[in-house]
């Protein structure tokens, strides 16, 4: 019998990554967010827990993710207003801090990958390489 990796969705919202997630054979466990009305969309689709949770405060979500048991996986996409050129931002604004909270949250819970989502500028932003450089040196590709 084939054993299906756990994961954890951090900014989960109303839940379409971990519909993603479980119909490529993931058995999610956890969805964090900070917001409680998409929670409670995701509440309404699906079984396991969902927590709010702001991401900012890693050791928080350490023990979230750890209280949930072993997981291989830890997915998330952070916040993209502050990277969208939707917005025509010039500078990062609040919430790309973000990006590196869940870097910390995967360096420090150890998956066996981190999957992150977002937009293209992201790539290109200072919030992106520092969340890259603790990935790396934490012994990840990416």
């Amino acid at each position: 019998m084939v054993k299906s990796m756990r994961a954890a969705d951090c900014f989960c919202g109303a839940g379409g990554a971990s519909v993603g997630l479980a119909s490529a054979g993931f058995d999610v466990c956890l969805g964090m967010d900070i917001d409680e009305e998409a929670l409670s969309v995701y509440r309404a689709n699906h079984a396991h827990t969902a927590l709010q949770m702001d991401i900012a405060h890693v050791s928080r979500a350490v023990d979230a993710i750890r209280s949930v048991g072993h997981v291989d996986m830890i997915s998330g996409s952070p916040p993209c207003q502050d990277f969208s050129m939707c917005n025509d931002r010039r500078v990062e604004g609040a919430r790309a801090c973000l990006t590196a909270s869940f870097a910390r949250v995967a360096c420090t819970v150890r998956p066996r990958c981190v999957l992150v989502e977002n937009v293209p500028q992201l790539l290109v932003s200072d919030a992106y390489q520092d969340a890259k450089r603790m990935l790396v040196e934490a012994g990840y590709s990416v």
